[in-house]
């Protein structure tokens, strides 16, 4: 591993913290990649030299010791079994007991930076690999997750809100990568679309495992999304057609209300998720356009009530908390709106697919 300058001069100001020494981190040629002292970066630093090409600790007394050298302790930085640097601190025997904990700490901020590397690397490689997977693309790439090949996919679809801060949304998904990754669940952020790749999950760890992400989501970022899913496939010559039911899905959940759709699941859903949203809004306006806006969402409500609860009044009322007389007239208002009577089937079944069109 490389020591970066910017990485150098960040952990030895983490550790100007500890002690109340100047302290300066070399690289493995000798030279001062960071100090405390600005003054000496960039500069010659032979005992460091020694310490790396002997791989042990240097105490130098005085000045004129080792060229370009201070009175203090230098100590090899060791990383994967190899020397790649030098920490030093400047100062007389007192700074020899600082010696141990200021080499172990160094070795750890490295080993974190390593840490922060892969992640971001397999994140970059993970997103790169779906969108290349959406786009029937995949078999260009060097990577894959783990157990791709021989094993079944599934993928999840869903949406962020557009002002979402795009930085909170790339947190989410590194949680999502770094905890879940392991189960086989891998997520990237494609401009504001959530796709979530599953692999070797059957329907229900599937649903298990998108029901948590749903969940942790709404505890971290304090809104409710819908997620899609597509069928369950083997071989990725087709993947976007997997993509777009997924898609689908997405959007009858959102028409539905429903936190979690399989694209298998949907019936009638098929043929509006089908329909061009173009034509789909057209229709809706053309039934719906006398509603007044704040009231679309009520009858919205209320058409569908209507037929989960079978046209009975009583039950419609008792969900809405209202008398049956104010069902009642709300019904006939939705006739006077649009001139179709929900209580006759082929009415109801036009308001139906007029509300639905609507999220």
């Amino acid at each position: 591993m490389k020591i970066s300058k910017n990485l150098a001069q960040e952990i030895v100001y983490n550790l100007k913290g500890v002690i109340n020494q100047n302290i300066n981190l070399m690289n493995n040629k000798g030279y001062i990649i960071a100090s405390t002292d600005p003054d000496r970066i960039n500069t010659y630093h032979e005992a460091s030299k020694k310490c790396v090409a002997e791989n042990r600790t240097i105490y130098i007394e005085n000045r004129y010791q080792y060229k370009g050298s201070r009175p203090g302790i230098n100590l090899p930085i060791e990383f994967d079994n190899e020397v790649i640097g030098v920490i030093g601190i400047s100062g007389g025997k007192e700074v020899e007991k600082y010696g141990t904990i200021i080499k172990k700490m160094t070795e750890i901020l490295l080993k974190e930076e390593r840490i922060k590397e892969n992640q971001s690397f397999e994140k970059e490689n993970t997103r790169n690999f779906i969108e290349a997977l959406i786009h029937n693309k995949s078999e260009n790439l060097n990577y894959k997750p783990d157990k791709f090949d021989e094993s079944t996919k599934t993928l999840a679809f869903s949406k962020f809100p557009y002002n979402y801060k795009f930085e909170k949304r790339e947190k989410l998904i590194k949680y999502i990568q770094i905890n879940m990754k392991f189960l086989g669940i891998y997520a990237s952020l494609i401009q504001d679309e959530l796709i979530i790749l599953l692999i070797g999950h059957d329907k229900d760890s599937s649903k298990v495992m998108l029901s948590d992400i749903e969940k942790l989501i709404k505890e971290k970022v304090g809104f409710k999304i819908h997620i899609g899913v597509s069928k369950s496939f083997y071989y990725c010559k087709h993947a976007n057609n997997f993509y777009e039911e997924a898609k689908k899905a997405y959007m009858w959940g959102i028409y539905t209300d429903k936190d979690l759709t399989f694209y298998e699941d949907l019936d009638i859903g098929r043929l509006i998720t089908s329909i061009d949203s173009k034509d789909l809004y057209e229709f809706s306006y053309r039934i719906l356009k006398n509603i007044p806006d704040k009231d679309l969402e009520f009858y919205k409500k209320l058409i569908k009530l209507y037929g989960f609860h079978n046209g009975s009044i009583t039950k419609i009322a008792d969900s809405l908390y209202m008398h049956k007389n104010s069902i009642q007239y709300r019904l006939h208002k939705i006739k006077d709106y649009t001139g179709y009577d929900p209580r006759k089937i082929n009415d109801y079944m036009v308001l139906y697919f007029a509300f639905i069109s609507i999220s």
